[in-house]
C-alpha cells in the first residue's frame, strides 16, 4: 500500500525474506494487473451509487465501501431490502453504461467551486481536501465546470474521489450483483463483481437455468423430485448474480408445486384403482358364498388408497371381511396391510389387529387398530407371498 502523511509518501508491505535496515534502498513496482481489477471495481462503485439513486430513492447515500481486485462492496441507507426486480434494473443500468463505453474523467478543482456541481455525490461527514479531485463518468470535468448547475448533471455519476479508476467504462467488461443484505438498522450492503469474475458468474447462472429448464421434460414425480432436490442443494452454493439466483429459486418453487400436483393426481388414481379393484373382487367372492378374502393391490405406500378400498368394499358388502396388501420397493422397502372385519368375524375370534399382526410378523412388521379396522407395515418385502398365505389361513377360520 502507499500512504501520504506529513509530506512523505510511505510504501507499506510485508518482507517475504531477507532483512531490511535504515538507509537501504529498494525498487517499488506497481502491480498494474491487480490495480486494473481494483480500478474496475472502484469505477463500478461510482456507477452503482448513481444507479441506486435512480432506482431505489433520491435519498440513498453511501455509508461505506470496499474495493479490491476480486469484488466491490457498497453500503447505503435504506430501511428495507432491495427486491430482485429493482436489483435487476440496477444491474442492467450498469451493464448498459459499460456497453456505452463512457469516458471516465478526473481533475482537481477548487472545493468551493466543485460543491456547486448539481447532482454531486459525496460522503456525508467526510473532510475533503482543497483542491478536491472530481471524478465524472460520461462528461468531462471541464464541461461540468463550464455549467455546474446544468440539470442534466443530475443524471451523471459525479463524485469527489482520490482513488484509482478506469479511463472508460468498457474496460470493466461486465457487472454482476452477487448479494444484497442488511448489515445494520437502516443500512444495506451490495456485493458485486466486474470483469472476468462477473462474466463467469453470469455464465454459471445461464448454465444453471439450462439445467432447470430440462425439468420441464420430466413427467415422473419421483425423478422430478430427485432432480429438484439436487438443484435446490446446489443453488445456494453457486456464485451467480443474485437476481438470476432469485429467478432460479422461483422456477424451482414452481417445479416443487408440480411434484405436489403429481402426488395428488397419483393419489387420486391410486384411490380409484384400489376402490374399483377391491369392490369388484369382494362382490365376486361374496357371490361365490365367501365371507372373507385376501387381496393385493399395487398402490405402493399409499395407505389412504388401501383404507378407501377396504371401506368402500365393506360398505358394498357389510357382512364381509377382508385384508388388503400393497408393497413399495423404493429406497425404504415396505409391505403395507389394511384390514376390515365384520362383527361376525370378531365374534368368531378374528379381529382386525390380530389379522394384520400375525400376517405381517412374517415380514418383520407389526400393526394395530380397532377391532373392526387395523393397519400395519413390515420391511421384509421378499416375504410378502408368505404373509398373504398366513392371512388366507386366518381367513379360513371364518368358514
Amino acid at each position: 500500500d502507499a500512504k501520504v502523511a506529513a509530506g512523505y509518501v510511505f510504501h507499506v508491505g510485508k518482507l517475504a525474506s531477507g532483512s531490511v535496515a535504515a538507509g537501504d534502498s529498494c525498487m517499488v513496482k506497481v502491480d498494474y494487473e491487480r490495480r486494473h481489477k481494483i480500478a474496475n471495481n472502484h469505477t463500478a462503485t461510482h456507477m452503482l451509487n448513481l444507479a441506486l439513486r435512480n432506482n431505489v430513492s433520491d435519498d440513498v447515500q453511501q455509508k461505506g465501501s470496499l474495493v479490491d481486485d476480486e469484488k466491490l462492496r457498497f453500503d447505503f441507507n435504506n430501511n428495507k431490502p432491495v427486491n430482485a426486480k429493482t436489483l435487476g434494473k440496477i444491474e442492467k443500468e450498469i451493464q448498459d453504461d459499460i456497453a456505452k463505453s463512457l469516458g471516465v474523467y478526473y481533475k482537481d478543482v477548487s472545493l468551493k467551486e466543485a460543491k456547486e456541481i448539481y447532482g454531486l455525490r459525496a460522503v456525508f461527514g467526510e473532510v475533503y481536501p482543497d483542491p478536491v479531485r472530481v471524478v465524472s463518468i460520461g462528461k468531462s470535468v471541464e464541461d461540468l465546470m463550464s455549467d455546474p448547475k446544468a440539470k442534466e448533471n443530475y443524471n451523471l455519476s459525479i463524485e469527489f474521489c482520490g482513488g484509482t479508476h478506469l479511463d472508460n467504462t468498457k474496460e470493466a467488461e461486465s457487472f454482476a450483483i452477487l448479494n444484497e443484505e442488511g448489515i445494520a438498522k437502516g443500512v444495506r450492503r451490495i456485493l458485486a463483481a466486474t470483469g472476468k469474475l462477473a462474466s463467469e458468474a453470469i455464465a454459471r447462472a445461464a448454465t444453471f437455468k439450462a439445467r432447470v429448464a430440462k425439468l420441464d421434460g420430466v413427467k415422473e414425480a419421483a425423478a422430478l423430485e430427485a432432480q429438484l432436490g439436487e438443484l435446490k442443494r446446489e443453488v445456494d452454493s453457486v456464485t451467480m448474480p443474485t437476481v438470476a439466483k432469485s429467478e432460479i429459486k422461483d422456477l424451482l418453487a414452481k417445479h416443487s408445486k408440480r411434484v405436489v400436483d403429481m402426488g395428488k393426481k397419483a393419489a387420486a388414481a391410486n384411490k380409484k384403482k384400489a376402490v374399483d379393484e377391491a369392490v369388484q373382487f369382494v362382490k365376486a367372492k361374496a357371490a361365490e358364498g365367501k365371507n372373507a378374502c385376501v387381496l393385493k393391490i399395487d398402490v405402493g405406500a399409499d395407505t389412504k388408497a388401501l383404507t378407501e378400498a377396504v371401506d368402500a368394499s365393506l360398505k358394498a358388502e357389510p357382512s364381509f371381511s377382508m385384508i388388503v396388501f400393497s408393497s413399495d420397493d423404493g429406497k425404504k422397502k415396505k409391505v403395507l396391510a389394511y384390514a376390515g372385519v365384520s362383527k361376525d368375524a370378531i365374534a368368531k375370534g378374528l379381529d382386525a389387529p390380530k389379522w394384520v399382526r400375525e400376517s405381517l410378523a412374517i415380514c418383520g412388521g407389526k400393526g394395530g387398530g380397532k377391532p373392526d379396522r387395523a393397519q400395519g407395515q413390515g420391511s421384509k418385502i421378499e416375504n410378502l407371498a408368505q404373509a398373504m398365505a398366513k392371512a388366507e389361513e386366518l381367513a379360513a377360520t371364518l368358514g
